[in-house]
């Protein structure tokens, strides 16, 4: 019987995956013939995938062995007649419930069959640890969650618990399958590749720390033990004038060296701020944020809006009408909420008949309670957009009586 051959135009592709199931072998992610791995094709037009087969050596597959299928599953291309992949029911489930993915890999990592014993839960949560910004759509002070779900005797019985966690959870490339290993997928091979090569990184570093007691979990949340307890790190804070020329061109760069004179600043202990009465949270500066819904769940926050400054969009008189407007100073009847999502500025608080300047730049949600005068002006990027936050309906009304009342006191 003549052998068949390849077609040409698939070989990119199929190579591909020869090659990344050799390099996951080298790190013992498929040994003994197990493992798995999936792409779409990346011939325009095509909507075919390429899986690896079912038991033969990964580290030994040429691009004859990958088997080519169309949407439904029917075989295109099996030069080689051999079984597709014995994961090709949960890669199916995948690529269905997650449109964007390009590409699945299958680990057996021995690294998770410890995790999942370490996790007895339904999730592996760990914070603080900078390899979470390689999961697409997270920071390293988020925390990442990944589904787990219990083995079974064959893979297709999987399948159904896999698609209901790709549901479930949206933000997770990932599920764990406990004494077995992981699913792991993304936006493309090299995406992929990340992701799995991330969460393995993460999963070692979480056993190795917890087992030498250099990290804890806390709450179910694996963090390095440096982390645990840690408050968000507070804004920078310093001394001000009542009266300045230029209100927003104090600008500061990260070593507290004023970018437009040179001069060192020394900034204020955090202490300042629980004076002032004011409060803050460190989030991620995206609109759609985990710890954004926490935080409206815990301060009863029932609406939003989110408003915008440009200095260089805007027509020049009416942006520093504004400017003009929010440095005026005054209070508000109200908790002013605010969460930066681009751009920066500068809230200045009064305590004592001094001026306290409070520095926000994106990720920041801060709080200036009631009845605390105050003002705002943009930094020198004379930008900003930030979501509002409001208990009630959304108002934004400045108060400048000078019979001020007593700024009401806060109850634990």
């Amino acid at each position: 019987m003549q052998r068949r051959r390849s077609s040409i135009e698939n070989e990119p592709d199929k190579q591909r995956i020869c090659d990344l199931m050799e390099s996951f072998h080298n790190l013992g992610w498929c040994s003994g013939s197990g493992g798995g791995c999936s792409t779409r094709s990346s011939l325009t037009g095509s909507s075919n995938i390429l899986v690896a087969p079912s038991g033969v050596q990964k580290e030994m597959m040429s691009v004859d062995d990958i088997i080519i299928l169309d949407s439904s599953s029917n075989v295109i291309e099996n030069c080689n007649d051999l079984k597709p992949s014995a994961c090709l029911s949960i890669f199916n489930e995948i690529y269905l419930n997650s449109p964007s993915c390009s590409a699945i890999i299958h680990s057996h990592s021995s690294v998770f069959v410890k995790l999942t014993n370490l996790f007895l839960g339904a999730e592996f949560k760990c914070q603080y640890f900078e390899m979470i910004k390689g999961v697409q759509g997270h920071e390293n002070d988020e925390v990442l969650v990944i589904p787990i779900i219990d083995n079974t005797r064959t893979e297709e019985e999987l399948a159904s618990s896999v698609e209901a966690c790709v549901k479930i959870y949206p933000r997770s490339p990932a599920v764990l399958v406990r004494n077995h290993g992981i699913y792991v997928w993304g936006t493309s091979w090299s995406n992929a590749k990340v992701h799995a090569e991330c969460i393995d990184y993460l999963a070692t570093v979480c056993l190795d720390m917890e087992r030498t007691g250099l990290a804890t979990i806390e709450g179910g949340v694996c963090k390095p033990k440096s982390e645990v307890g840690r408050k968000s790190e507070a804004p920078r804070v310093w001394r001000v004038p009542e009266v300045m020329v230029e209100p927003g061109g104090v600008g500061y760069t990260e070593d507290g060296v004023n970018v437009i004179r040179g001069r060192p600043l020394k900034f204020e202990d955090e202490s300042i701020l629980e004076k002032l009465g004011v409060t803050y949270d460190r989030l991620s500066g995206r609109e759609e944020d985990q710890k954004l819904e926490d935080i409206k769940v815990r301060d009863e926050y029932k609406n939003f809006d989110i408003v915008e400054l440009d200095g260089g969009k805007m027509e020049k008189d009416k942006y520093e009408g504004f400017m003009t407007k929010f440095f005026e100073t005054h209070y508000h009847e109200d908790d002013e909420v605010r969460y930066i999502l681009s751009g920066g500025g500068y809230f200045d608080c009064r305590y004592e008949s001094a001026w306290y300047r409070i520095q926000v730049k994106v990720g920041d949600c801060i709080c200036i309670p009631e009845f605390l005068w105050h003002r705002f002006v943009c930094d020198t990027g004379r930008k900003v957009k930030a979501m509002r936050l409001f208990k009630d309906a959304p108002k934004w009304e400045a108060l400048t009586d000078v019979d001020q009342p007593e700024r009401k006191e806060r109850k634990e």
